[in-house]
């Protein structure tokens, strides 16, 4: 009888320890579709112009865990990473330099925001980017999804990881 309990313990044991660490090794990458009242506000701030970028995440386990820009010319693709727990709610300030003309969200890339559009939200996915450099933008994206996946492993805390060179505040 008592081997029995002591095995019971274990398998309960190993259960409770897999949903809490073996569940948050896959990093979600939150998509357009999945964002909730997504508001974006332009403004000019001493002649540089600031998009504030705000929603909340319609999964209602996983948290916001970090907020990560890739820069592909003149666009600027927002990764929100998602884990389990936490808050889904955000709201990003992000300074556009002149150059860039679209901010896209989440691996497929959906456009949220186009210079040309005035600020209007536009979830038509890009079709004009060559294969060469679609690929290209998926390595990144693909890189620096590996790269949160190790710090979150680690531990580190790690907010917003944005590039301060590239114009991101």
């Amino acid at each position: 009888m008592k081997k029995f309990a002591s095995a019971i313990l274990v398998v309960i044991i190993s259960i409770f320890n897999f949903f809490l660490f073996g569940c948050n090794h896959k990093t979600m990458i939150l998509e357009r579709k999945y964002i909730y009242n997504l508001n974006i506000e332009e403004k000019l701030i001493g002649g540089t112009q600031v998009l504030t970028v705000s929603g909340f995440s319609g999964h209602s386990a996983l948290g916001i865990r970090v907020i990560e820009y890739v820069y592909d010319g003149n666009k600027i693709i927002m990764l929100i990473s998602l884990g389990l727990g936490g808050n889904g709610n955000f709201s990003e300030k992000i300074k556009l330099s002149p150059q860039i003309s679209q901010l896209l969200i989440g691996e497929k890339r959906e456009i949220i925001w186009d210079k040309s559009a005035s600020g209007r939200s536009n979830t038509k996915k890009i079709s004009s980017v060559t294969h060469m450099k679609q690929m290209k933008i998926e390595i990144k994206i693909k890189n620096k999804l590996k790269e949160l996946q190790s710090r979150q492993s680690k531990g580190s805390p790690v907010r917003p990881g944005s590039d301060p060179s590239e114009g991101s505040f």
